[in-house]
Protein backbone atom coordinates (compact mmCIF):
# COMPACT_ATOMS: atom_id res chain seq x y z
CA UNK A 1 0.00 0.00 0.00
CA UNK A 2 2.57 2.60 1.14
CA UNK A 3 6.18 2.60 0.00
CA UNK A 4 8.71 1.48 2.56
CA UNK A 5 10.83 4.52 3.37
CA UNK A 6 12.63 2.94 6.29
CA UNK A 7 10.64 4.57 9.06
CA UNK A 8 9.76 1.24 10.63
CA UNK A 9 13.36 0.14 10.95
CA UNK A 10 15.42 1.08 13.98
CA UNK A 11 19.13 0.99 13.37
CA UNK A 12 21.24 1.72 16.42
CA UNK A 13 24.98 2.00 15.97
CA UNK A 14 26.82 -0.82 17.71
CA UNK A 15 28.83 1.42 20.13
CA UNK A 16 25.67 3.24 21.21
CA UNK A 17 23.78 -0.03 21.66
CA UNK A 18 26.68 -1.44 23.67
CA UNK A 19 26.78 1.65 25.88
CA UNK A 20 23.05 1.38 26.56
CA UNK A 21 23.38 -2.25 27.53
CA UNK A 22 26.46 -1.73 29.71
CA UNK A 23 24.95 1.14 31.69
CA UNK A 24 24.41 -0.05 35.27
CA UNK A 25 21.00 0.43 36.79
CA UNK A 26 21.35 2.94 39.56
CA UNK A 27 18.66 2.82 42.17
CA UNK A 28 17.42 6.29 42.95
CA UNK A 29 15.76 6.80 46.31
CA UNK A 30 13.38 9.72 46.01
CA UNK A 31 13.41 10.33 49.75
CA UNK A 32 17.04 11.45 49.41
CA UNK A 33 16.19 13.97 46.67
CA UNK A 34 15.60 17.64 47.42
CA UNK A 35 12.59 17.73 45.05
CA UNK A 36 10.70 14.89 46.75
CA UNK A 37 7.82 15.66 49.09
CA UNK A 38 5.01 13.80 50.81
CA UNK A 39 1.57 15.05 49.80
CA UNK A 40 -1.65 15.29 51.77
CA UNK A 41 -3.47 13.32 49.07
CA UNK A 42 -4.05 9.76 50.39
CA UNK A 43 -4.41 8.41 46.84
CA UNK A 44 -1.14 9.99 45.64
CA UNK A 45 1.22 10.30 48.61
CA UNK A 46 4.47 10.86 46.64
CA UNK A 47 5.29 14.13 44.93
CA UNK A 48 8.10 15.58 42.82
CA UNK A 49 8.57 19.35 42.67
CA UNK A 50 11.07 19.15 39.80
CA UNK A 51 8.60 17.48 37.44
CA UNK A 52 5.48 18.80 39.11
CA UNK A 53 3.45 15.62 39.61
CA UNK A 54 2.06 13.35 42.33
CA UNK A 55 1.71 9.58 42.19
CA UNK A 56 0.95 6.44 44.16
CA UNK A 57 4.49 5.16 43.60
CA UNK A 58 7.78 6.97 44.20
CA UNK A 59 8.43 9.37 41.31
CA UNK A 60 11.66 7.63 40.27
CA UNK A 61 9.72 4.43 39.54
CA UNK A 62 7.15 6.33 37.49
CA UNK A 63 9.89 8.04 35.48
CA UNK A 64 11.72 4.75 34.86
CA UNK A 65 8.51 3.01 33.79
CA UNK A 66 7.47 5.78 31.39
CA UNK A 67 10.82 6.81 29.90
CA UNK A 68 12.99 3.73 30.35
CA UNK A 69 15.76 5.80 31.97
CA UNK A 70 16.58 6.89 35.48
CA UNK A 71 15.42 10.26 36.76
CA UNK A 72 17.62 13.04 35.39
CA UNK A 73 16.43 15.60 37.95
CA UNK A 74 17.65 13.70 41.02
CA UNK A 75 19.62 16.01 43.32
CA UNK A 76 20.75 14.85 46.76
CA UNK A 77 19.39 16.92 49.65
CA UNK A 78 22.84 17.77 51.02
CA UNK A 79 24.51 18.66 47.72
CA UNK A 80 27.33 21.18 48.39
CA UNK A 81 27.10 22.49 44.80
CA UNK A 82 23.49 23.53 45.34
CA UNK A 83 23.26 27.28 45.88
CA UNK A 84 19.46 27.40 45.77
CA UNK A 85 18.60 26.26 49.28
Amino acid sequence: MFPDVGLNKTNIDQPVKKALVMQPNQTIFCRNCKYYYITWDPGKPHGCRAMNFKSRQPPSLVVRRNSGTECLRYTPKNDPNDREG
